[in-house]
């Protein structure tokens, strides 16, 4: 008796139609596809100013002014 192949489905077919996403970034910082710099910054909903006060090739700093309600 001789094996039967598996068969190949969607031969020749994409997958998907949608254009790949990038992956998600590692950090806090990326670059975007017009490179563009984005920083994500996850502060408190309290806080009035905040400000750069240090960016390096390894990492940034930054200066968060909060204002506590009681």
């Amino acid at each position: 008796m001789i094996p039967k192949k598996a068969s190949v489905t969607n031969k020749g077919k994409s997958q998907s139609m949608e254009p790949e996403k990038p992956p998600p970034p590692l950090g806090p910082m990326t670059v975007e596809s017009k490179g563009c710099v984005t920083t994500a910054i996850h502060a408190k909903a309290s806080s009035k100013q905040n400000a750069v006060t240090d960016l390096t090739a390894k990492a940034e700093s930054w200066r968060l002014q909060l204002q506590f309600e009681p």
